[in-house]
């Protein structure tokens, strides 16, 4: 039938987490499934299906991750604390009378940086502070003056010193901006965030999708089961009859054997329709984490519609859909690559700042000392410019064919959107006057039924007549089934193509 081909059709995607290499469900089929009884609705399936399947868990997870680097983007700088310690230890040079034997020596030095968001500018404070010993002989420093009776002159060296410096020192960018890029990086965080909660949605409208195609099968084999079993009454109807009138000698052995052929042909379709409904039901348990033991599907046309009309009729019901939104983003992105790289092509152009003091106390081998401030102050301006050939430009137009990239497959997949649409309200506008022929066709062949019935009581008609008129109906029935679960997988795409299904 046209229906089990096209429901059939509709693959379960489980590759968001139902079914991982291997069995089924393997990581949700050790949970106990849940007991309830009564029909069960698609909104109670939906509602099943984001407490226990993990894609739901999964795509929390994602969010929050991205949303934790869009947070991280967003801290301000702090002061960040440099801190060295150096040691020296060297021998002096014999041949020099000046130099010390051996040098020792302990160097420390302490920063403070805080970089700024806003200007790009950056802070330093800075504190070193060294201390140098120099050991020497006892006659280092004596020189001869080749006088007699002159003693040799003593020079005094210096035997230890101490500096301690303290600077400030302010850099600001007057050409690229560490500042710019750090703000472009951060919309850049934003946008993948909003990108991740609607990749995770679209996949959530993708799975609610799939389970909505088979619980639309579920409820047509459960409709089918019962006129199959309808057909299967009145196929052993028409043998018992059959039968009677060859005991009557008014039937054939042919006759009898075509009417038992037509009970076991029922009898094999409603087992297969049994063979298809277990199929679906272990499915959606898997799925759902439920116990359907005993449940059947309400009708799929009391789902709620929320929404739906009033999107359909706006001209910009695109705009809101996840997958043009990400598009939207995505090309936002590139638009943010662009300027990002037309500042990395900027040359370095900062003006930098710079003042502090230096104390410095020496002592000599005379017992001698010394010390003074020395104060000093910088400014000027730090260029660096690269010759020959800058890639920046070539990344510029890359990014810029990347934007434009985007931008045609969003008119791409708005050509395909509104085609999709067209062609699910032309079908179902189609099958809406379809199923105006069935029930048609239904009512004559239910009135044909009882006229059969009527003459056969005023003994005008055989019986096997009104079994074949009863058959009629069933048959009626059947096709008035098919297209009316035709039209609810389409009412199903509907929903999906307006991100209006599972929520």
């Amino acid at each position: 039938m046209r229906l089990q081909v096209s429901v059939l059709a509709v693959a379960l995607t489980l590759s968001a987490g139902t079914v991982a290499s291997g069995s089924p469900g393997s990581e949700m089929a050790d949970a106990t499934p849940t007991q309830a009884s009564g029909p069960l609705s698609l909104g109670e399936a939906f509602n099943a299906l984001q407490r226990h399947h993990p894609l739901f868990a999964k795509a929390a997870l994602e969010v929050a991750q991205a949303r934790g680097v869009e947070a991280l983007k967003q801290l301000d700088h702090v002061w960040y604390l440099e801190a060295r310690q150096d040691t020296l230890t060297s021998g002096g040079d014999p041949a020099n009378t000046f130099s010390p034997q051996q040098v020792f020596g302990a160097t420390s030095s302490f920063g403070l940086r805080r970089d700024f968001k806003e200007s790009g500018g950056r802070l330093e404070f800075g504190l070193d502070a060294s201390y140098l010993y120099l050991d020497h002989n006892d006659d280092a420093g004596r020189v001869s003056l080749g006088i007699p009776n002159q003693p040799d002159m003593l020079i005094p060296l210096t035997k230890d010193g101490l500096q301690g410096a303290l600077s400030l020192r302010y850099t600001h960018p007057l050409w690229k901006n560490p500042g710019v890029l750090e703000e472009l990086a951060l919309q850049d965080a934003r946008l993948k965030a909003d990108e991740v909660e609607l990749r995770v949605a679209e996949a959530q409208e993708a799975l609610a999708h799939a389970v909505a195609s088979r619980y639309v099968q579920w409820w047509f084999l459960t409709e089918q089961r019962e006129i199959v079993g309808k057909r299967v009454q009145l196929a052993t109807e028409n043998l018992r009859l059959v039968q009677k009138r060859q005991r009557a000698r008014l039937a054939e052995k042919v006759d009898v054997l075509r009417a038992q052929q037509a009970v076991q042909l029922a009898n094999g379709g409603l087992a297969e329709v049994r063979v298809k409904i277990d199929a679906t039901v272990s499915e959606l348990e898997v799925i759902l984490g439920l116990s359907l033991e005993g449940r059947q599907p309400a009708s799929v046309y009391s789902y709620r519609e929320e929404g739906l009309q009033s999107r359909a009729s706006q001209d910009n019901w695109m705009d809101p859909l996840g997958r043009i939104r990400a598009l939207e983003s995505l090309k936002r992105r590139m638009g943010l690559q662009i300027d990002a790289q037309r500042e990395l092509a900027k040359p370095e152009l900062a003006l930098v700042l710079s003042a502090g003091v230096k104390r410095e106390d020496f002592r000599y081998t005379d017992d001698t000392s010394e010390g003074e401030f020395n104060p000093d102050a910088f400014a000027g301006l730090v260029l660096s410019y690269p010759l020959g050939e800058d890639p920046s430009n070539a990344m510029i137009e890359n990014a810029s064919i990347a934007e434009r990239v985007v931008d045609e497959e969003l008119r791409e997949q708005k050509v395909m959107l509104r085609s999709l649409r067209a062609r699910i309200d032309a079908e179902s506008a189609a099958l809406r006057e379809l199923l105006k022929v069935k029930e048609r066709q239904l009512q004559i062949a239910s009135q044909r039924y009882r006229e059969e019935r009527k003459m056969f009581r005023l003994g005008r008609t055989l019986l096997n007549f009104v079994i074949e008129s009863q058959d009629q109906v069933q048959e009626a029935k059947m096709e008035r089934l098919d297209v009316r679960a035709r039209l609810a997988l389409l009412r199903i795409e509907r929903l999906a193509l307006f991100d209006l299904l599972g929520r």
